[in-house]
């Protein structure tokens, strides 16, 4: 129960703090945060004091030291969960190089390694990235959707995330789309196959190949017919539906439209 409640309390303050309501006044906001920080573990204080930096590698610093902490970080998810709509990247030769060690060669900035230790932060993450599905910054809600799909590849149980993420497949952002559908792929729950048969006619390519790829992880029969609709239509990222159709039937004709139609009318897959 008391987990629970931790919780509960955890997703009231990301949904507030998205919604940009909980924004303490000019005259009480130091007050506001130093009382909220000093009933926390000092060094889950510390590194979200640091979270709110001005320099963006301190706080990417410190969102890695909190994912090293593990559950114990989970007072620090509303604010690591702010930053995944953070933009800044470090602009000084010094920055490029920490940034290259520290995150990799892939010029990663802060929202990504906000999103990155989330996910190292684990379950207690779950919902309060669940809420964040819904905040108006669409950077944090593409970062959100990722980051649910890598605490499913990652063991963590998200399923409860599914509903939610199969809402966000009809995001005005088509970055959220594309996040969602392959988050609904790792996830591995049937309830996401309709939608994302739908989700092949996205009107964006990523959309619908990371659609057609969910789908072939997912391994539902009944997505052979629209991916076959998918294949012959040989709109952008078709070759995603030949993929697809490979990981469900166990055959390989490539994009060869004409051979999976014969092979799947003598066979009747989508009707076992």
């Amino acid at each position: 129960m008391k987990i629970l409640t931790i919780i509960s309390i955890l997703i009231l303050v990301c949904m507030l703090l998205g919604a940009g309501l909980l924004v303490p006044t000019e005259n009480n906001a130091a007050t506001s945060n130093t009382t909220y920080l000093s009933n926390l573990d000092a060094d889950v204080a510390k590194q979200i004091k640091k979270l709110q930096s001005k320099d963006p590698y301190t706080r990417v610093r410190a969102a890695y030291t909190l994912g090293d902490m593990g559950n114990r970080a989970a007072p620090a998810i509303p604010f690591l969960i702010n930053l995944l709509g953070d933009t800044e990247i470090g602009k000084s030769l010094s920055d490029k190089l920490f940034g290259f060690l520290f995150l990799g060669s892939g010029g990663c900035g802060v929202s990504t390694a906000a999103m990155n230790n989330l996910v190292r932060i684990g379950a207690p993450a779950v919902d309060p990235l669940i809420a964040a599905l819904r905040y108006p910054n669409s950077r944090i809600r593409y970062h959100a959707a990722s980051a649910l799909g890598s605490l499913a590849l990652n063991g963590v149980k998200t399923d409860n995330a599914v509903t939610s993420l199969i809402e966000a497949l009809h995001d005005e952002d088509p970055q959220v789309r594309n996040f969602a559908a392959r988050s609904l792929g790792d996830i591995d729950d049937q309830r996401a196959v309709e939608p994302l048969m739908h989700a092949l006619r996205d009107e964006d390519m990523g959309v619908r190949g990371d659609a057609a790829s969910a789908l072939g992880k997912l391994k539902n029969k009944q997505a052979i017919r629209p991916l076959l609709t998918m294949l012959k239509e040989r709109r952008q990222n078709y070759q995603f539906a030949a993929e697809a159709l490979r990981e469900i039937t166990g055959q390989s004709f490539g994009d060869d439209h004409q051979k999976w139609q014969e092979f799947c009318d003598k066979t009747n897959l989508d009707n076992d």
